[in-house]
């Protein structure tokens, strides 16, 4: 264990760690104990930060809860997020329809457009609190679609927050004593909350069991050259629930390897597409396909409906 960074003061002591652990020994150590954990990164998602502040409505530019969010820690979380381009393309998708009324059918428009599995619309409304002189805000969470055919379902939170707590810890959001109570605190407060949630929501779908049990798939994969197989090779080496994977029969147009796994069929499709592998069934067994989808890609801002192209 090194110690990148240290933060001393009288009253906390912070610090940013490096460490060097064996994977095996850590699962052995969850299989004892019977702590279920997940291997498995989701991502990127779109984060989409919009706040109502008097009155005004902000999604893009650099606003307070868009730094809010962006400062909450991002590359230390189990899923990565990006987010939108200040584009008239991104204007036109994430429209005013999408923010206050999503629906897992806009929300899977969205996320094909942005060439991303799922959009996180992460709202903040802040609203004075007269009685504390302090302000209040209302949360909501809207992450979609969550399933593979992309329509059919999305997962949704809100709550409140107050900048006025007796017995905040500054810590939790990285702050110092002297922004306790602001505006900058409560959205601060509300950015971890809510990732936290977003994680959590993840954490369900992915969770293993503490046995570590494997299983073992055959697939066939349109491996005819080796750069395909090296393609192949490269994107499941980056699955966590992944233990080993070998080809077991050379042919035209397909080939077939057995990929020995942890957990579930339906988790091992969903750590395959974070990492743009589909699984797919076929009359044939289970047929493994590339997403050529280049990372980021953006499709044409869909027109009105009275347009004549789409």
């Amino acid at each position: 264990m090194d110690i990148r960074e240290e933060k001393f003061s009288s009253r906390r002591y912070m610090a940013v760690l490096d460490v060097l652990f064996s994977p095996d020994a850590v699962r052995d150590i969850f299989a004892r104990t019977d702590v279920a954990y997940t291997e498995s990164l989701g991502g990127p998602y779109l984060l989409v930060p919009v706040l109502y502040d008097r009155g005004v409505r902000m999604v893009f530019g650099d606003h307070p809860w868009q730094q809010a969010l962006a400062g909450a820690d991002l590359q230390n979380r189990l899923i990565a997020y990006r987010f939108a381009p200040d584009r008239i393309s991104s204007r036109a998708v994430l429209s005013d329809d999408l923010l206050t009324n999503p629906d897992p059918s806009k929300l899977a428009k969205a996320a094909r457009f942005f060439a991303v599995p799922r959009i996180v619309i992460a709202t903040a409304r802040l609203v004075p609190n007269y009685r504390t002189g302090q302000p209040d805000l209302h949360y909501d969470l809207v992450v979609g679609p969550l399933d593979d055919e992309g329509e059919s379902r999305m997962s949704h939170a809100e709550g409140s927050l107050s900048a006025f707590m007796e017995d905040f810890d500054p810590a939790e959001a990285a702050t110092s004593e002297t922004e306790a109570g602001t505006e900058a605190f409560v959205l601060k407060r509300a950015a971890n909350l809510i990732l936290r949630r977003s994680d959590a929501l993840w954490k369900e779908q992915t969770l293993l069991a503490a046995t570590g049990d494997q299983s073992v798939v055959s697939v066939m994969a349109p491996v005819d050259h080796a750069e395909a197989w090296l393609s192949i090779r490269q994107k499941l080496e980056s699955v966590g629930i992944v233990r080993s994977f070998e080809m077991t029969e050379i042919g035209l147009p397909l080939s077939r390897f057995a990929i020995s796994y942890v957990g579930t069929i339906d988790q091992l499709r969903l750590a395959l597409a974070q990492a743009r592998l589909q699984l797919l069934n076929s009359d044939q067994g289970l047929v493994l396909i590339t997403d050529t989808a280049d990372e980021g890609r953006e499709m044409r801002a869909p027109q009105s409906e009275g347009g004549s192209s789409r």
